[in-house]
C-alpha cells in the first residue's frame, strides 16, 4: 500500500507544472481554443495555403485505413493518371488524431484542436525530458517553454510534419534511460520512437538522427572499450532502420524520382536562411517595431525569411551567464556545440545577412549538400534545422539557470523560474496568422451530392495551378470526387503529362480560354476524349485569382448550377455550348 501511495504522489507533483503547460498551449495559440468550441464558423489558426493540403491527406489517411486507397499512390489527384505520393509531406499523427476528431466535430474545430493537441504533446515530451536531465520539475518546465513553445512549433499550425518534435526529447530520454540503466527495452522503444519519427516528418527524423549521432558519440568517449554499449547501438540501429525503412525505401528505390526531389534543392536560392532572423521577431505586436528599427531591416513576407527561427534574449542571456560563471561549462559544452551546429546548418549555403546574400561565403550545408546529397539537399527550406536547434538551445538555457538558482533559497526558486517563463513566453508569443472560410463556398458540393450516379462524378477544377490545388484538396477532403489535377510533395513535371495531352486542360492550365467559336474541331475533340476518360463536370471557382484566363472557354455554355463563388458544368453543357 505505501509503495502504491509513493507511486500515485508522482504525477500529483507534476499536475501544477502540467496546468501552467495547458495555460501556456491557450495562451500561446489564442484564440484557436475559442474556435474548437465554435461550430458556427469555418476558422484556422493559418492563412497558409499548405493548411489545404493537411484536409486531402487526413481525408487519404482515412481512405487507406479502410483498405480503399494505396499510402503512396492515388488516382483521386491527376486522374486519370495518378500520382506518386512517395515524397508527399505526410504527418501519421496528425492524420490519424485530425481524422477521428472530425467524426465527432465539425472539420475546422477538429484542425484547431489537433493543432493544440500537438503544441501541448511537444511541450509535455521536452518536460518530461528536462525534468529527466535536471531533477527539477521547474527546470523542467523551463526547458519545455523554450522547446515546445518555440516558434518554430507554434508557428507551424499549416506544417504538421515540420512542427511536431515531440520525438526528439522522448527518443532521447529512452536512450539515455537505456544506456545509464542498461536496459534494451528502453533502447528498443527509442528505435521504434525515432524509426516513426520518419512517419510524422522527414526534416524531423533527419534532424533527430543528428542530434542522436552526437548523443552517441559523447556517451562513447567513456564507453568505447564496453561491449554491451556497442551491442545495444546495434539494436538501436537495427530497430530504427527497420521501422524507417517502410518510409525510406520507397523514396531511395526510383533513382529518377530522388534525382527529381533532390533538384529542387536551389543552392545560393534557399530560403529562411537569414542570420539577422534569429535576433528579429517579424510577428510580435511589441517586439518587431523596435526590432527592425534596431537592426534596420524590413519584414517582407515574400522573401521567405525564417520566421519561425527567432532565439529569443532571455534564452541567449541564460546561456551566456552559465558559460561566463562557470559553474556547468563542461556539462554545457556538449550542447553548445549541437546548437552552433544546427544554427550553421540553418543559415544554408552562404551567408545571408538582412537579405544581403554574401556568395564567397560558403557554409558547412553547401559542403554537406555536395558530399552527402541525401539527405541535406533536400532541406531546401534551411530554416527546417531549426528543429535541431531547439533541443540543446533549452538545456543551454537551463544550466544557465541553474547559475542563478544556485545561490537563491529553495522558496524562491520556482518563482524565479516562472518569471523566466512569463517573459520567455511574451518574447515567442507568436500570433496566429487566422483565416475565416466562407462556408458558401462548398455549396456547390451538396448540389454534386444530390446527383445520381455519384461513382460516375470527375471533376475539373478551374483555374488550375499550384496555389489553388492546395485550395482543392479541401474540397475534395469534402467531396470525395476525383479530380484533374492536384498537388504533391515533390510533384513530379510527367504528372502533367495527360493535362498537357488534352488541348482543353493545357489551356486552362496555361490559363487561357479556347473558344469553340474558333477551335470546333480541336474542342468537340478535346471534350470527347474526356469523355471517354470519365470526366463528368467542370467546376469553374469564378471569383479565384487566375480565373480571368478560362472564363471565355464558358461563354456559350450554361451551367448545370452557379452561385456567386463557382459554376458547373456538365460535359454535355459545354458540349451544347458548341454549336
Amino acid at each position: 500500500m505505501a509503495g502504491f501511495n509513493a507511486v500515485a504522489k508522482v504525477p500529483r507533483g507534476h499536475l501544477p507544472v502540467i496546468a501552467i503547460i495547458g495555460a501556456l498551449t491557450a495562451a500561446m495559440t489564442w484564440p484557436t481554443l475559442v474556435y474548437v468550441f465554435d461550430a458556427d464558423v469555418f476558422w484556422l489558426p493559418s492563412a497558409y495555403i499548405d493548411v489545404w493540403s493537411k484536409f486531402w491527406d487526413a481525408w487519404h489517411f482515412q481512405m487507406f485505413l479502410a483498405g480503399q486507397v494505396d499510402y503512396y499512390f492515388t488516382d483521386s489527384l491527376f486522374y486519370p493518371q495518378g500520382l506518386s505520393l512517395v515524397y508527399h509531406s505526410f504527418s501519421a499523427p496528425h492524420m490519424l488524431v485530425f481524422g477521428a476528431l472530425q467524426a465527432a466535430m465539425p472539420a475546422s474545430n477538429a484542425y484547431c484542436l489537433t493543432y493544440l493537441l500537438i503544441v501541448f504533446a511537444t511541450a509535455l515530451a521536452g518536460y518530461v525530458y528536462f525534468h529527466y536531465l535536471f531533477k527539477d520539475k521547474w527546470l523542467g518546465l523551463l526547458g519545455a517553454v523554450i522547446f515546445g513553445f518555440s516558434q518554430h512549433v507554434i508557428g507551424h499550425p499549416h506544417q504538421p510534419d515540420i512542427g511536431f518534435v515531440a520525438t526528439v526529447p522522448l527518443s532521447l530520454y529512452f536512450f539515455q534511460r537505456g544506456i545509464l540503466e542498461r536496459r534494451w527495452t528502453w533502447l528498443i522503444a527509442a528505435g521504434m520512437l525515432i524509426g516513426f519519427t520518419a512517419f510524422i516528418g522527414l526534416y524531423v527524423f533527419v534532424c533527430l538522427l543528428l542530434t542522436l549521432g552526437m548523443v552517441i558519440l559523447g556517451f562513447a568517449i567513456s564507453r568505447w572499450r564496453k561491449p554491451d554499449f556497442w551491442l545495444g547501438i546495434a539494436l538501436l540501429l537495427l530497430v530504427i532502420g527497420a521501422i524507417s525503412a517502410l518510409r525510406i525505401v520507397p523514396m531511395v528505390s526510383d533513382p529518377q524520382a530522388l534525382e527529381y526531389a533532390l533538384d529542387k534543392w536551389t543552392g545560393y536560392r534557399e530560403n529562411g536562411n537569414d542570420l539577422a532572423a534569429y535576433f528579429v521577431h517579424y510577428q510580435h505586436s511589441a517586439l518587431t517595431p523596435l526590432l527592425r528599427a534596431a537592426f534596420d531591416v524590413t519584414s517582407n513576407e515574400d522573401n521567405k525569411r525564417g520566421y519561425t527561427s527567432y532565439l529569443g534574449y532571455l534564452p541567449l542571456a541564460l546561456i551566456g551567464l552559465g558559460l561566463f560563471r562557470g559553474d556547468y561549462r563542461r556539462k554545457m559544452l556538449p550542447w553548445l556545440i549541437a546548437t552552433l551546429l544546427f544554427l550553421i546548418l540553418r543559415l544554408g549555403s552562404v551567408l545571408n545577412i538582412n537579405d544581403q546574400i554574401f556568395p564567397d561565403t560558403r557554409l558547412l550545408q553547401y559542403y554537406l549538400a555536395d558530399i552527402f546529397p541525401v539527405p541535406f539537399k533536400t532541406f531546401y527550406a534551411t530554416a527546417h534545422f531549426q528543429a535541431g536547434v531547439l533541443l540543446p538551445l533549452a538545456a543551454l538555457s537551463c544550466y544557465g539557470m541553474m547559475t542563478i538558482l544556485k545561490s537563491a533559497s529553495a522558496r524562491r526558486r520556482p518563482w524565479i523560474v516562472l518569471m523566466a517563463v512569463a517573459v520567455i513566453a511574451f518574447e515567442y508569443h507568436y500570433p496566429p496568422r487566422q483565416h475565416f472560410v466562407d462556408v458558401r463556398e462548398f455549396a456547390y458540393v451538396e448540389w454534386l451530392d444530390a446527383q445520381e450516379n455519384q461513382d460516375a462524378i470527375r471533376l475539373i477544377h478551374l483555374p488550375m495551378g499550384r496555389t489553388r490545388s492546395k485550395v482543392y484538396g479541401l474540397h475534395q477532403a469534402l467531396n470525395g470526387f476525383p479530380h484533374a489535377e492536384g498537388l504533391a510533395g515533390r510533384t513530379p513535371s510527367d504528372a502533367y503529362d495527360y493535362i498537357e495531352g488534352n488541348p482543353l486542360l493545357s489551356a486552362w492550365r496555361s490559363r487561357s480560354s479556347i473558344l469553340c467559336t474558333s477551335n470546333r474541331a480541336v474542342y468537340l475533340s478535346a471534350l470527347g476524349d474526356l469523355t471517354d476518360d470519365g470526366f463528368s463536370h467542370v467546376v469553374f471557382h469564378h471569383t479565384r485569382p487566375g480565373a480571368d484566363g478560362a472564363r471565355d472557354s464558358f461563354a456559350n455554355a450554361r451551367p448545370s448550377y452557379k452561385d456567386e463563388f463557382a459554376a458547373v458544368y456538365t460535359l454535355a453543357d459545354l458540349r451544347g455550348g458548341c454549336p
